[in-house]
């Protein structure tokens, strides 16, 4: 009875997961082949730029290669767990279940060092992306074209995408920007008026903000604000929020599902060891009569 539901257990399991491997090596190869346009920006930054930096320690480039290699290796893993199961191979279960275990051991020193180490990330990345908002933002009405190939253009129009898309501004606030800054030496003007706010930090309407989000095309920015806005030259009608509290904020929201998939996850890592171990018990010993 063991025996057969083991057999059935890992065989499904594995199936799954195969299936997964494969829609991940999918999403691998289309990384690899059309990577995201901020991604390429990034890349495409100086090498002496704090952007730069953050892009390498990343490991941006690296990123497809990376996942291809990592569902391929998932891929053939649960191959042999699968047919190991099914063609009672001893030698593809032990192989099987040394693999997934060191692969557990693994999940859990990852988890333990991403708790000991998040503050100390955080950190970091909030410090490098502060200092390139000082550095290389630009107002919106000095961008050249879209296709400009000038790195402060290009991460202002990140910036400024990621703005609109989440309603934030800065890094941790508008004075990242606003404050001994490339965008406040450049003395920025609205309406022949001193510009206290950037564009992007506006409060937009909703088909604004998906045509700026979508089109990056500042020309006719004034027409996107809300009614009675008078941003951008007074402190006034402005996304206060920071976007790094913001995107942690979203991942807080889904903080319970995303412990529950790793529970979940590790659980039938467990589960698949014990079916592998009582498998391949049961074999040797019926070799072995």
């Amino acid at each position: 009875m063991c025996r057969s539901i083991s057999k059935i257990v890992l065989v499904i399991v594995n199936a799954v997961f195969a299936v997964f491997s494969l829609a991940v090596l999918g999403i691998g190869i289309w990384v690899a082949v059309y990577r995201g346009r901020a991604i390429s920006k990034m890349e495409s930054a100086p090498e002496d730029s704090e952007l730069k930096t953050l892009a390498n320690r990343l490991q941006l480039m690296s990123a497809a290669i990376i996942i291809i290699v990592i569902s391929v290796f998932c891929l053939l893993l649960t191959i042999s767990g699968c047919f190991g199961a099914m063609k009672e191979n001893v030698c593809m279960l032990k192989f099987y279940m040394v693999v997934m275990t060191i692969l557990l051991l693994a999940q859990l020193i990852v988890i333990g060092l991403a708790a000991v180490f998040k503050g100390r990330l955080q950190d970091e990345v909030t410090r490098v992306l502060r200092k390139t908002d000082r550095d290389l933002f630009k107002p919106y009405n000095e961008l050249g074209p879209v296709n400009q190939t000038d790195n402060k253009d290009i991460v202002s129009r990140i910036m400024n995408s990621i703005h609109v898309s989440l309603r934030c501004c800065g890094v941790t606030n508008y004075t990242d920007i606003t404050v001994n800054s490339t965008w406040s030496r450049a003395n920025p003007k609205f309406d022949s008026r001193p510009m206290l706010i950037p564009a992007s930090c506006c409060q937009l309407t909703d088909d604004g903000a998906k045509y700026l989000a979508e089109h990056d095309d500042w020309s006719d920015f004034k027409k996107y604000l809300i009614n009675g806005s008078q941003c951008p030259t007074k402190l006034a009608n402005f996304h206060q929020q920071g976007c790094l509290s913001k995107i942690v904020d979203s991942w807080k929201a889904h903080v319970t599902s995303i412990i529950v998939a790793a529970v979940l996850y590790i659980g039938f890592n467990v589960v698949c060891i014990v079916m592998a171990y009582c498998l391949m018990k049961e074999y040797s010993q019926q070799r072995n009569l």
